[in-house]
């Protein structure tokens, strides 16, 4: 997450926020790597 964000606060907020949403939906009681890497791409969608 450190390396998807760059650091920046606002940034993993919002990648934190998809990866609990993603993690949610699938009924996932602890998030993985692989949640995470769906999240990146997802939120890379928003900010093109």
């Amino acid at each position: 997450m450190a390396l998807s964000s760059a650091g920046s606060p606002r940034i993993i907020n919002a990648l934190a926020e998809k990866a609990l949403l993603r993690g949610y939906q699938r009924r996932i009681k602890a998030l993985d790597a692989e949640i995470i890497r769906l999240a990146h791409q997802n939120l890379a969608l928003f900010q093109a």
